[in-house]
């Protein structure tokens, strides 16, 4: 996850990666105790099998998630934070 501050701290040191035959990206955090929570964290019906994940610029000052699927033929997704 950036620390560019685009993003809430309470993503700071968490691992996303996307589960090809279910169709969702997990977060992995750390817990206190050792080892990792996972958590859902966006899904998408219609997305196919995502491939690639990446964050980049998204607007004047925030980052975003864009991810490629098999989907029509490579289609492009973005995930972006809206502060709620």
């Amino acid at each position: 996850m950036p620390n560019d501050g685009s993003w809430p701290n309470a993503y700071d040191s968490a691992y996303l990666f996307a589960d090809f035959v279910c169709d969702r990206i997990f977060l992995l955090k750390p817990k206190s105790g050792g080892g990792f929570a996972r958590t859902l964290f966006a899904t998408d019906p219609g997305a196919s099998g995502r491939v690639a994940m990446t964050f980049g610029p998204h607007g004047s000052s925030g980052t975003a998630l864009y991810y490629t699927t098999f989907a029509d033929d490579g289609k492009g997704n973005r995930i972006i934070y809206s502060g709620s």
